[in-house]
């Protein structure tokens, strides 16, 4: 089977181990990561609205995704609007407006799995 390349014109390989977009696809994908970004896509928000938007979330989890998310320059601290807000930084909407199409195409492969017969979990 031949390797595959996902390189950028830039060099970056999400398949090389050593390469930084490595560890960022890691922190994206993670079950929250996606979740706080796609979440700050309708704007700034504080701290206890992303936890009342995400179902399940703990503010630990909270709390250590936001963290990693701004060490990642894809959320910052609103400078703009009330204090104590989050909000995403232009690339971090650039991947969140991709998280809200990763999401369409499962919700539609959920719809595929339903009328074949699979009994997908409950919604």
């Amino acid at each position: 089977m031949e390797k595959q390349h996902a390189q950028s014109g830039n060099g970056y390989n999400v398949f090389a181990s050593k390469c930084p977009s490595r560890k960022l696809l890691n922190d994206v994908t993670t079950r929250w990561g996606i979740l706080v970004l796609t979440t700050l896509l309708n704007g700034s928000a504080r701290y206890s609205q992303i936890r009342d938007r995400i179902d399940g979330i703990s503010d630990r989890m909270l709390s250590l995704t936001l963290s990693t998310l701004m060490q990642d320059r894809l959320v910052t601290k609103a400078l703009t609007t009330e204090a104590g807000a989050y909000e995403l930084t232009e690339a971090g909407s650039t991947i969140a407006r991709q998280g809200l199409e990763f999401f369409d195409s499962l919700y539609r492969c959920l719809d595929q799995l339903e009328a074949d017969g699979d009994n997908p979990s409950p919604r």
